[in-house]
């Protein structure tokens, strides 16, 4: 029977412990790629390490290098001011008025 493949993601700025994610990958026998840069979603916040280290996988490719493991470079997001409540912020949000 083959081996199922496995791989775990950990962002550098979640809530779970760098120590406690590297004990459950290996417990799993789970490559691990620490993503530097990414919170909680890093699937949505680092889609080119989350592809590439997928294919890589599906593919029986070795991991893109760790110099690679960082979060994608935002193109469209802007930096709100925070100056009232973020309902406020929200209702005068550009993206909000097209």
């Amino acid at each position: 029977m083959p081996s199922l493949k496995k791989l775990a993601y950990d962002p550098v700025k979640d809530f779970t412990p760098l120590a406690e994610k590297r004990d459950l990958a290996e417990r799993l026998r789970a490559e691990l790629v620490v993503v530097r840069g990414s919170r909680h979603g890093t699937p949505f916040d680092s889609v080119e390490v989350t592809n590439a280290s997928l294919l890589a996988l599906l593919t029986d490719q070795p991991l893109p290098p760790a110099a690679r493991w960082v979060t994608d470079t935002p193109t469209r997001a802007q930096a709100l001011s925070l100056a009232g409540s973020i309902a406020e912020e929200h209702a005068v949000s550009p993206l909000l008025l097209d």
